[in-house]
């Protein structure tokens, strides 16, 4: 115990100065903001890694927040240094202050490095808290994408299919081939060659905006808009809902293709420029003749 002060008054000033000289250092008022402060940038951590920069400061300083996960953010090499810094600024401080006494000196032997790191781990927690905070958010829209295009998928093979059936139940073998080339061009593209929709509204009523997938084939799009048409017992939407009115637009869905998609049904842009091979020809041919069965445009 000092002459004037208690041990816990003493531990209370301590981490209360532990806590200033990390708010002053970050730019920030407060521990449970860290995540307005300015992490450090790639370049600066390179530099530093390759022994070139100078590595953070005690003040306008930033963290290290590369890692993906706390305990490496917590052992990075910038952000313990920064520790050991802004542990010796706090001694500094100390011994040049009116009042020494009131954080323990000479009495107690302050582990400033200590109590820094706690206040910086602290940061760190709030950063990487805030990030699983918005994983829900980013994992739940990334459900939701899968889900429609799964649905879409789904809904579209069963349309096909059975109007398939349909067509070789009365012998029309025209429509048999037509539609088992629709099962089959959902089949290929899988539920990752459906198109994404977002929430819209059109003359007051709430409608689905239809994004166009980049890279399809455009006259996919104008083939699919035809499938769902033919609602039959399909007529409910997504999980049984009300079916809500589709708006096309011209805003694209920046997905990639599946893994296995036949170049032939790439937008030119995907595709690659060596030549056809005699069943992607085959394919072009399928698709210009259900284009033209069903007078539907083609470039």
């Amino acid at each position: 115990m000092s002459e004037h002060y208690t041990e816990t008054e003493v531990l209370k000033t301590v981490h209360d100065l532990g806590r200033e000289v990390v708010l002053r250092a970050l730019g920030i008022s407060a521990l449970s903001h860290a995540r307005d402060a300015t992490p450090a940038s790639p370049a600066a951590l390179e530099l530093f890694r390759n022994h070139c920069g100078e590595g953070p400061g005690i003040f306008d300083t930033q963290l290290d927040i590369s890692g993906e996960t706390l305990t490496q953010m917590e052992k990075s090499t910038w952000n313990q240094t920064l520790v050991l810094k802004l542990a010796r600024h706090a001694e500094d401080l100390v011994q040049h202050c009116r009042e020494p006494e009131k954080y323990g000196h000479p009495v107690y032997v302050i582990e400033w490095d200590l109590v820094i790191r706690a206040k910086i781990n602290s940061a760190l927690k709030v950063i990487s808290k805030g990030r699983n905070l918005d994983l829900p958010a980013a994992s739940l829209l990334v459900k939701r994408l899968q889900a429609v295009r799964a649905w879409k998928a789904k809904r579209r093979l069963s349309i096909a299919a059975s109007e398939q059936q349909t067509c070789r139940k009365t012998g029309d073998a025209e429509g048999d081939s037509s539609w088992g080339f629709v099962v089959f061009l959902v089949d290929v593209l899988r539920q990752e060659g459906m198109s994404d929709e977002e929430d819209g509204e059109e003359d007051g009523e709430a409608v689905r905006v239809v994004l166009d997938v980049d890279y399809r084939r455009h006259e996919l799009r104008t083939l699919f808009e035809l499938v769902d048409t033919v609602q039959g017992n399909n007529a409910k939407g997504q999980g049984g809902r009300k079916f809500k009115k589709r708006i096309r637009i011209s805003k694209e869905s920046k997905q990639l293709p599946a893994e296995g998609v036949p170049r032939v049904l790439l937008s030119p842009a995907f595709r690659s420029n060596t030549p056809w091979t005699s069943n992607e020809h085959k394919l072009e041919a399928q698709l210009q003749r259900y284009n033209s069965l069903l007078a539907l445009d083609v470039y």
